[in-house]
């Protein structure tokens, strides 16, 4: 049971990548933040999103610095938009200017509102 006021939300997406393609990705919405990892057990309990979390806050002074033992933690506060792909995914865009940075996220071919479904909480849970 998510705790109150908090948004839970997860899916297994493909995580677009320029340098190195398509990747099967866990995509997970907790506690203010987008997580996301190649691994499944990265993600599969409060205690370990809770202890992520917070070495990634204990960590943030680091310039440019996403990543929690090979976990992506993008905070909610820094999402600036968010858009659909052609495909019904969501692309995540990260600071402005020239040093923004997006993250583009696949929807599951048995989807047919992930856009929504991920734009709704990521609203909700920033609130």
């Amino acid at each position: 049971m998510p705790r109150k006021g908090n948004v839970e939300l997860s899916d297994t997406v493909v995580k677009k990548n320029a340098f190195l393609g398509k990747g099967r990705r866990f995509l997970k919405l907790y506690s203010s933040c987008i997580f996301y990892s190649h691994e499944e057990k990265a993600l599969d309990t409060r205690e370990k999103m809770d202890g992520l979390k917070k070495e990634f806050n204990e960590m943030k002074g680091s310039k440019g610095k996403t990543k929690v033992k090979g976990v992506v933690v993008i905070p909610l506060a820094s999402i600036t938009k968010t858009d659909k792909t052609s495909g019904g995914g969501i692309i995540l865009t990260v600071g402005e200017g020239k040093s923004s940075r997006k993250f583009t996220f696949e929807a599951p071919k048995d989807s047919t509102d992930f856009y929504d479904k991920w734009a709704k909480a990521i609203k909700a849970a920033s609130k």
